[in-house]
């Protein structure tokens, strides 16, 4: 009797109609009401804590109406673990629930389950699923009266048709397994592992959390299946594991500068996964652009400081276009990277990356004082981080010069203090050359000078440095061939190699207007745009140290997130690591 008077006071809570059975109580007199009846969990508990964590971080990758901004309301009381959310943007859970989320597991695994849980719920609030229907899920959660909820979903559904309410389940099935599929992705985009939900292992986080409701006879009434929810979850989450070679072909043509086929890759796994990496990457793409552009009307600015993010210049290629053509066009990808950054940031409030390189795109269009929030952010982050404090250092140079006020020694003092605690990080030493020369202090800003060309001897900036030092410019590579043929030759069309790639994995994907194929296996990767081969990608046959083979310093170097670099030469790329070549990729 006791659960049916709670079902009934949690229906007039969150069942949302606009005839006269409508809820009495306004948003924050059934807040106050859940306070008040069940207790609110304290602050200081350590699930509060923790629960809170992952609340922000899972609120910044959701879709969010404009009107219901998420937020988190922990209560004590309750027998089960249950979460509700109300039409305010209130998501409910217990401390029950919380409790079963981490029981026998460690803190990833429970991090994991309360996103997908915190997920599910957003989902519901983005989609705005506010129908009579909504009060079952706590009806269910509270009881196993048969009589009471067979005669409730009566009321709800407005009739006592059977096919009436047969239609109603099969729709409110279809919002849970929805609301599932968004609260997986927006867990996994917060950064949280979506195997601690289910696996192919017969891992079913859903089956488990429903064994723990009593009402779970007829649980089914308004949720599917537990084991069809986690079918349906492995489903979801194959999709997007069949797309992740359009992410990792975007970095590789990132990496190489192909940057417009880049954009084209990225764009299509953003509409299936649009993650901070991919946001931040697709970023990183129009920042570069707009770079080539500036070079050509303005490559004092381009080179004036050196900026804490994955630079990558090239040189425009393509006919010539008017200086204010070519400035709009820097504007329009500039801005197209601001937006991209930004949005980056939004899903995720740990992540700096993008806050980084947010910095450097309002520097590069002369918005120091915007520049500096991301920035203090990034710090937020991590106190020491060089790269932002570098990026600092540069943001308030650029406007105390803008401004005609001269705080270069402070800015020198910033970067020698950057330098002191981070000897080998190579972009402090161009910026502090550059300021002292500025400051006519022409002995010492050689000395940053030689000792930036020391960590970073190739590249657009190491060739300023060593023009302001009379030196010449960088010898060629010897060769711009690998000494390794790729497996298959390059513009080359598809069908006269087609029996070279037999045996190997092929996918099929469509990007932007163009049909692309994806060859794989034992460790080869052959991207084929449009019927022509465009990337080949394959492991060192013998591995040697780039001392060892002969071909010079490459065009630029970019960082990878394997702990690798990057050597980028003019018909080919190395992936090396400590100092040995042990991919090629000819493109």
């Amino acid at each position: 009797m006791k659960k049916l008077i709670l079902t009934i006071l949690l229906i007039a809570l969150s069942v949302t109609v606009s005839d006269s059975r409508a809820s009495a109580l306004s948003p924050e007199e059934q807040v106050q009401w859940l306070i008040k009846t069940f207790g609110e969990l304290p602050p200081e508990h350590h699930l509060t804590l923790e629960a809170r964590k992952v609340f922000e971080r899972v609120r910044a990758t959701a879709d969010k109406r404009a009107d219901r901004d998420p937020r988190l309301l922990l209560i004590r009381a309750a027998d089960e673990p249950w979460a509700i959310c109300l039409k305010d943007g209130t998501i409910v859970l217990t401390e029950k629930s919380l409790e079963f989320c981490y029981k026998d597991a460690d803190k990833a695994v429970g991090d994991s389950r309360t996103a997908f849980v915190m997920g599910h719920e957003m989902a519901h609030l983005s989609k705005d699923d506010f129908w009579e229907w909504d009060a079952l899920q706590t009806v269910r959660s509270f009881g196993n009266e048969t009589r009471a909820v067979q005669e409730l979903i009566k009321v709800l559904a407005g009739s006592d048709d059977s096919e009436k309410i047969r239609r109603a389940r099969n729709i409110r099935m279809r919002k849970e397994l929805q609301a599932d599929s968004y609260g997986l992705m927006y867990a996994t985009m917060a950064g949280y592992d979506p195997r601690a939900i289910a696996n192919a292992g017969g891992k079913n986080f859903l089956k488990e959390w429903a064994d723990q409701i009593t009402g779970k006879a007829a649980f089914g009434g308004t949720h599917p299946d537990p084991d069809m929810r986690a079918a349906f979850l492995l489903s979801c989450m194959n999709s997007v594991s069949d797309v992740l070679d359009l992410f990792h072909i975007g970095v590789r043509l990132y990496q190489v500068g192909n940057y417009p086929d880049a954009l084209d890759f990225l764009e299509t796994f953003r509409r299936v996964f649009p993650s901070r990496e991919v946001l931040n990457n697709i970023g990183l793409c129009h920042y570069q652009l707009a770079l080539m552009t500036l070079d050509k009307y303005d490559r004092a600015k381009l080179r004036r400081c050196k900026l804490s993010t994955i630079v990558d210049i090239k040189t425009l290629a393509g006919v010539f276009r008017g200086k204010d053509e070519v400035k709009g066009i820097f504007e329009k990808e500039m801005q197209k990277a601001i937006e991209c950054f930004r949005k980056a940031c939004e899903k995720d409030p740990f992540y700096g990356p993008a806050r980084l390189n947010l910095s450097a795109a309002h520097i590069m269009s002369d918005q120091y004082v915007e520049a500096l929030s991301p920035l203090k952010d990034a710090l937020k982050l991590r106190q020491d981080d060089p790269g932002a404090l570098n990026n600092q250092a540069v943001a308030m140079y650029c406007f105390q010069s803008g401004h005609g006020v001269d705080f270069s020694g402070q800015t020198v003092t910033a970067l020698k203090n950057i330098i002191k605690d981070h000897p080998g990080f190579s972009d402090p030493w161009y910026n502090l050359g550059r300021v002292l020369d500025d400051r006519k202090d022409i002995a010492a800003a050689r000395k940053a000078w030689s000792k930036y060309l020391e960590l970073e001897p190739v590249g657009d900036y190491a060739a300023v440095a060593r023009k302001t030092l009379g030196q010449p410019p960088a010898e060629p590579a010897v060769s711009e061939k690998f000494r390794e043929p790729p497996f298959v030759q390059l513009n080359t069309f598809y069908k006269k190699i087609k029996d070279r790639l037999t045996g190997l994995a092929e996918r099929s994907l469509e990007v932007s207007n163009l049909s692309a194929s994806y060859f794989s296996g034992d460790g080869l990767q052959i991207l084929v745009l449009g019927g022509v081969v465009k990337l080949v990608e394959s492991p060192v046959r013998k591995k040697m140290r780039l001392s060892e083979l002969g071909i010079g310093p490459p065009r630029r170097i970019l960082p990878h997130s394997s702990g690798a670099e990057i050597f980028v030469y003019k018909r080919f790329a190395l992936e090396v690591r400590n100092g040995v070549a042990e991919k090629v990729v000819h493109f």
